[in-house]
């Protein structure tokens, strides 16, 4: 019988991550390759996204919008920050 795992972490979380000013952020790049022979591709320099909360692992098992800020750099999480409109940019 194969047992229903829930909240669980099934990889290893990077605990000391590169950071911007203490904060977590990815970036996104775009690029489409359209042919290898001759190598042509199309690029955008894309952007970061950087966490509005100081990065630390105290919160991390913490389901409170404040630890997901910490953690996550996505726009659905990050507009929660009460001064989101502010520091946005």
């Amino acid at each position: 019988m194969v047992k229903e795992l829930r909240d669980v972490v099934v990889q290893k979380y990077i605990d000391a991550p590169c950071l911007v000013e203490g904060r977590k952020f990815d970036i996104r790049a775009f690029m489409v390759v359209i042919s290898a022979r001759p190598y042509f591709v199309y690029s955008y320099p894309g952007y970061a996204r950087i966490s509005l909360m100081p990065y630390t692992v105290e919160n991390f098992a913490e389901k409170t919008n404040e630890a997901r800020m910490t953690h996550l750099t996505n726009l659905a999480i990050q507009k929660k920050h009460p001064n989101f409109k502010d520091l946005k940019n």
